[in-house]
């Protein structure tokens, strides 16, 4: 029996998201012995939806909507996959979304440690200060996935908080200044985002340039999630359920 799965994102035009996702694909065709894996976006740029599945046609077909958060594009996305593969007739799951896993607490500290190395700070996590920066959302359930991995981490370092990109409060400035009131040594800031897009390769930079504009304190910026073997075991035990 044919096995398959369909990653379904957000969709963005930044090359780096596309490569993201051909990379973890290939992830996750190794840890979860898929016949095959591809991806496929809600919106923004194809392959859309109905491309993505009539491409991963199988024996059985996993659907993973590769969403951080429950959420409006989340809900559009399953139903969207729903419709399709019961109209194709098609043996299908869809699964969860990323939502909560230990592993993405693990990837936001290895983001810290490969910084501070990139970086050369010696100093430990104790004695640095982070803000994690989310997209934000008005749905709870999305801030409250949010403020899980938040909690799993926020003790490894001397102060902690988060801040939102949009829709949600703390914003960037208001979490940044909350830090600096603290006098750290060293701000380690950390989009908690998915993919290298344009809110990471520029809305939160602009954000974050104005508001330590006039501060001393030296600060830095992680990578965000991205792609990495954690990852990919985090979308193989979300398929199997």
């Amino acid at each position: 029996m044919s096995r398959s799965l369909l990653l379904i994102d957000r969709g963005s035009r930044e090359r780096e998201v596309k490569e993201e996702l051909e990379e973890l694909s290939l992830l996750i065709k190794e840890i979860g012995n898929y016949d095959l894996v591809r991806y496929c976006f809600l919106e923004v740029v194809p392959p859309y939806i109905r491309e993505g599945i009539e491409a991963t046609v199988s024996d059985h077909l996993t659907i993973v909507p590769y969403f951080l958060y429950p959420g409006m594009k989340l809900k559009a996305a399953i139903l969207n996959s729903k419709e399709i593969a019961e109209e194709m007739n098609l043996n299908y799951l869809i699964s969860d979304c990323l939502h909560y896993h230990p592993n993405l607490a693990k990837i936001v500290t290895r983001r810290v440690k490969e910084a501070k190395i990139e970086h050369n700070i010696t100093i430990d996590d104790k004695e640095c200060d982070l803000l994690l920066i989310g997209h934000g959302s008005s749905d709870i359930d999305a801030r409250n996935a949010f403020e899980t991995i938040y909690d799993e981490v926020r003790d490894n370092y001397r102060n902690a908080s988060y801040a939102f990109l949009e829709l949600d409060e703390p914003n960037i400035k208001q979490g940044i200044n909350k830090l600096l009131d603290e006098n750290p040594k060293v701000l380690i800031i950390m989009p908690y985002f998915l993919h290298k897009g344009a809110h990471v390769k520029h809305d939160i930079r602009e954000d974050i340039d104005a508001a330590i504009r006039y501060t001393n304190t030296r600060v830095i910026v992680t990578e965000h999630l991205g792609v990495s073997r954690e990852m990919a075991e985090i979308v193989v035990e979300k398929a199997r359920g």
